[in-house]
């Protein structure tokens, strides 16, 4: 079994100001072997200018990668990260609109003892169902050149049932329908979610109660399987 976890952090601002200790304390918890995390701050004065990634990495003991969506004066970013206790073979970085607020996906490649090299993306879709189309369409042809295991974690900004998922009918399919991440104070939309190639099989799904941050995280177990 592999724990996965995705996490809108909202750059660790919760009800009780900026804490990414009790982020990092939301996250071992549940203790998981990968977290996909989604607006994530680097070098950014909203957050004391602390390189969020990888301080988190290292409050739990983690490697990670991170992958910019907006930057500022070059060191500012603004993105997407990635912690893992396997080790990370390499990641890419990859911009999928730029349009009102840039969007990106951050793609790391995985490698365990137990299951073949796999790939974990972890993404923060846009707004509009019309970005979220366009996005979506560079995603499914992201995966569909990928060779192996797919793990698709994120903010999608919209439930299972949107439309614009259908591009990604036959590549990935959703793990969780009907668990309400947002807003984490009273839940009632399922925008967070994880969605997984015919290789995996999902176990089980739950969320944690914490007002670390707007959203809560989303937990979902995965088994190896091979495909038909």
């Amino acid at each position: 079994m592999i724990r996965v976890l995705t996490y809108n952090i909202h750059h660790g601002e919760g009800t009780a100001g900026i804490s990414l200790p009790e982020i990092a304390a939301v996250i071992k918890e549940s203790s998981p072997d990968l977290v996909a995390l989604q607006e994530v701050d680097m070098f950014m004065p909203r957050s004391r200018f602390a390189n969020q990634a990888r301080r988190l990495a290292k409050m739990l003991g983690m490697r990670y990668v991170y992958g910019r969506a907006e930057s500022w004066f070059i060191i500012m970013r603004y993105g997407n990260a990635v912690l893992s206790r396997p080790r990370i073979l390499r990641r890419n970085n990859l911009i999928l609109s730029k349009v009102k607020e840039r969007r990106a996906l951050l793609c790391a490649r995985i490698k365990t003892r137990q299951y073949p090299d796999f790939y974990f993306l972890s993404t923060h879709l846009g707004l509009s169902s019309d970005e979220r189309s366009a996005q979506v369409e560079k995603i499914a042809q992201i995966v569909s050149s990928l060779k192996g295991p797919v793990i698709l974690a994120g903010d999608f900004n919209t439930g299972p049932e949107a439309g614009e998922f259908r591009r990604l009918n036959g590549l990935l399919s959703f793990s969780t329908f009907t668990i309400p991440t947002y807003p984490s104070h009273e839940p009632i939309y399922c925008l967070d979610n994880i969605m997984v190639s015919r290789h995996w099989s999902v176990l089980g799904a739950a969320t944690v109660k914490s007002p670390a941050s707007d959203h809560l995280p989303l937990i979902v177990d995965l088994k190896y399987t091979h495909p038909h």
